[in-house]
């Protein structure tokens, strides 16, 4: 799925669940409909497991799944 850097102008709308950032809508602001939604996912030491992307459109998904070491530092990032 392709995402258009021109939506980086568009309306957002950002939604936290326990202090992380759970949620962000992106509306096209002419129309104000909505074009993608944005879901995120933490493990318990708030960091970031998911992140899935849906078109509103069609509702194509893509996903990112990040991967840690025993450190706590990101040691994979999984794009399907």
């Amino acid at each position: 799925m392709a995402y258009d850097s021109t939506y980086k102008y568009n309306k957002k709308e950002f939604t936290y669940s326990a202090g992380l950032l759970s949620q962000v809508k992106v509306y096209d602001n002419i129309s104000d409909t909505l074009l993608f939604t944005k879901d995120l996912t933490y493990n318990g030491s708030s960091q970031l497991v998911t992140l899935v992307i849906t078109r509103e459109s069609d509702s194509e998904t893509l996903t990112k799944t990040f991967s840690y070491d025993g450190s706590g530092n990101l040691s994979t990032i999984v794009e399907t």
